[in-house]
Order: C-alpha cells, then sequence, then structure tokens
C-alpha cells in the first residue's frame, strides 16, 4: 500500500503540481541498516554487528555508512583479530589505542574520518 501511495504522488505531482503541494510528503525507506546486515553476514562477522550505530554515526558526521564496516574487513576481518579487551577492530592509532566498546569505536572512529584533515570531503 505505502509503495501503491508513493507512486501516486508522484505521479499526481508530475502531471499536477498544484494539487501535489497538498498530498503527505512520505519519507524514503532507509536501507542502510539492512544492506550492513547483510554485507556483515556475507562476511561471516561476529555478533553484535551494530548496525544501527554505523548509521548513525554515518547520519551524524554525514560519512557514507558503508565506510567504517570495509574498514573493519580490512584491519580485523570484520572484528575476528583485534587486540584483546581494546575494542578497536579499525586499526585506529595502528591498533595501539583502544575504546570502552565497539560502539564507542565506531562513533569515534567517524568522528575523527569526518573531521580529520586526510578525510575530510574525501568519499569512497
Amino acid at each position: 500500500m505505502y509503495k501503491i501511495l508513493v507512486i501516486l504522488s508522484i505521479l499526481v505531482g508530475l502531471l499536477l503540481p498544484g494539487i501535489a503541494l497538498c498530498l503527505p510528503n512520505f519519507p524514503a525507506a532507509d536501507h542502510r541498516a539492512t544492506n550492513l546486515h547483510q554485507f556483515f553476514s556475507k562476511y561471516k562477522c561476529p555478533e553484535p554487528h551494530n548496525e544501527d550505530a554505523y548509521v548513525q554515526a554515518a547520519n551524524a558526521y554525514n560519512l557514507d555508512y558503508r565506510i567504517l564496516p570495509a574498514i573493519s574487513v580490512q584491519e580485523s576481518s570484520c572484528g575476528k583479530h583485534y587486540p584483546v579487551n581494546t575494542h578497536n577492530i579499525f586499526g585506529w592509532a595502528s591498533a595501539q589505542t583502544g575504546f570502552s566498546s565497539i560502539r564507542e569505536g565506531i562513533d569515534f572512529v567517524s568522528k575523527q574520518l569526518a573531521g580529520g584533515r586526510h578525510y575530510q570531503g574525501k568519499s569512497i
């Protein structure tokens, strides 16, 4: 039903722009968490996957939501191999530092990438 309403509102907007102003603005579906779940499953990453934390950090720091998961695959085989008790699945600071949780690491590394001079404004 939702898809039908969206399609109808698009068609009405194209054909009758004045009427389109009266129709509700339906938000686009956000598939990023689902996409991340599929990505983590493909690489057999240990749970929890923290999909929501990746999406929240991407929104907060205006990053592509795929960059940190990709880094974690490269640096720790997606969280399978990293220094014990560091929660540093990203290899941040050459894995010489740690975080209180993986979620904290997601937020910290996202913030650093978004504001760092080497990464700011870059895309994947």
